[in-house]
């Protein structure tokens, strides 16, 4: 149980973080914007795993609806 409540304070997070980043509403905040701001490295820039799957999500994504992003993910 203490495990979920970590994650999900976590997520809460990094929700508002990009929201004062943005200015964008929790709303308009899709599910590959999320997994790219929690894999993110303190120094900045992805390790070679992620960053595959975030250059993935960028050539892909642009001009996709957020359901189409978030299916990125998932292939």
């Amino acid at each position: 149980m203490w495990g979920w409540s970590v994650a999900i304070q976590a997520v809460v997070a990094i929700i508002l973080f990009i929201m004062q980043q943005t200015g964008k509403t929790e709303g308009e905040i899709d599910k590959a914007t999320l997994w790219k701001k929690a894999r993110e490295l303190k120094t900045g820039g992805f390790n070679p795993e992620a960053q595959v799957i975030v250059d993935k999500i960028k050539t892909s994504g642009v001009g996709r609806t957020t359901h189409e992003n978030n299916y990125l993910l998932l292939s």
